[in-house]
């Protein structure tokens, strides 16, 4: 990339319509590692790449959250939660739900946010009932189940009893930030 001065001769058209100079006095008020060339303020890319994260998750959703995510450690949907939740306070990672809601449970001031695979988590029925129980202990505690066996995604709370959203796996990182957003928001518009 190169920038022209501002006073350079060349048509406006040439120059990137991004382009504005910027004022050096106003960037040395900023707390930013800047340096000045031909009379304007260049932010050095330290400070860009400390800038560069796209959050697919609305970070004031999560920042205050542990993330308890039921799969394998090496799992998939594990490195999907971590690359996506990187704004929560932690990901965690269990191989079954019991030890999941048993931490829950006993952290019920912090928020968590549960993420169950239910096809490596047990039996079926197993996960259904300990699901139950949990939304009877843990109201507040927003659940995404997930699961290779579901025909399609779905972000409503059809499955209110156990779960505030659904995810089919496989799936991206953009489903399942969208998961996590809408599991999140269906739970705090459920009335218990």
């Amino acid at each position: 990339m190169t920038f022209d001065r501002s006073d350079s001769t060349a048509p406006k058209l040439c120059q990137p319509a991004s382009w504005r100079p910027i004022d050096a006095s106003f960037v040395s008020s900023l707390n930013v590692d800047t340096t000045i060339q031909m009379g304007k303020a260049v932010v050095s890319d330290s400070v860009c790449a400390k800038h560069d994260r796209f959050d697919l998750i609305s970070p004031h959703l999560i920042d205050n959250s542990d993330v308890y995510v039921v799969d394998q450690i090496s799992g998939a949907l594990f490195h999907k939660v971590d690359t996506v939740a990187a704004a929560s306070r932690s990901v965690a990672a269990f191989e079954n739900l019991a030890d999941a809601l048993m931490l829950a449970s006993q952290n019920m001031q912090s928020n968590v946010i549960l993420i169950v695979n239910i096809d490596i988590a047990g039996d079926l029925d197993s996960i259904v009932e300990q699901l139950l129980a949990a939304r009877v202990e843990l109201p507040e505690m927003p659940v995404i189940i997930c699961s290779e066996t579901f025909s399609t995604n779905d972000f409503t709370a059809q499955r209110r009893a156990i779960a505030d959203s659904s995810l089919r796996l496989p799936s991206s990182d953009t489903w399942v930030a969208l998961a996590i957003e809408s599991g999140i928001s269906n739970n705090q518009t459920q009335p218990y």
